[in-house]
């Protein structure tokens, strides 16, 4: 079975979190323990004086985790910025030893450990603009690729999969396609996923209609959304 994935993006806001949900409740319904990591934020809010990534406090609330948000979210910046660019502008270094060193201290917990990316997978994360493509890399992690499921979307995962392919000499598992609002479904978007998957090769992993009860959803519903629309062959389950 695989131990570690990192989860990227063809963009921001494209799903990502929701998607590393679903697929933890996914394995957790099914007897593995999961561990979810968000290494670098920004965007964050204060919470009780203290500045914290909102997608980390969401895996918390779910999943009622145990480990320190220092562990699963080391670097938290205010700014609405690309990560390095937070981090340039805070004066904070990066450091993805430090980050690689607190993904082995939650690997040993859990049976697999997710990591989730910030923004697309060639956003910078640190004040040197290394990027979601380099930290996978780092950390030695096959990637699954999220990406909207809106017209655009054949360009923006066609780039990712050359880039994390060709250039990084990534794995790439497949790809989760994921419709992140609730307009209507057009055209583009019942066949975006077929020409994706005919012009890259790339394995389609699953298809994700819009959730209207995110803001509510707990682990049971998660898994109940997730269940049938992932292959989860790939994690080593195959019934």
């Amino acid at each position: 079975m695989i131990k570690g994935v990192f989860i990227a993006g063809t963009d921001t806001e494209v799903g990502k979190t929701f998607v590393t949900a679903g697929i933890a409740a996914g394995l957790m319904k099914k007897g593995f323990s999961v561990g979810i990591m968000k290494p670098v934020a920004s965007g964050a809010v204060n919470k009780n004086g203290k500045l914290i990534s909102e997608d980390a406090d969401f895996y918390h609330r779910i999943f009622n985790l145990d480990d320190d948000y220092n562990l699963i979210n080391p670097y938290c910046f205010k700014a609405v910025l690309a990560p390095g660019v937070a981090a340039r502008l805070e004066g904070v270094s990066v450091r993805f030893d430090d980050i690689k060193e607190k993904y082995y201290k939650l690997l040993d917990q859990y049976d697999i450990l997710l990591v989730e990316g910030a923004g697309g997978l060639l956003s910078p994360l640190s004040e040197k603009l290394a990027t979601n493509a380099d930290l996978a890399q780092e950390l030695g992690l096959p990637i699954i690729i999220v990406s909207r499921s809106a017209i655009g979307t054949i360009n923006h995962t066609l780039l990712s999969l050359a880039y994390a392919q060709n250039v990084k000499r990534l794995q790439v598992l497949g790809v989760i396609v994921n419709q992140e609002n609730d307009r209507k479904s057009t055209l583009a978007e019942k066949t975006n996923c077929e020409i994706i998957k005919e012009m890259s090769g790339a394995d389609l992993l699953g298809v994700i209609p819009y959730c209207k009860f995110v803001k509510d959803i707990n682990m049971e519903s998660l898994n109940n959304f997730f269940l049938d629309r992932i292959d989860w062959s790939i994690f080593g389950y195959t019934s």
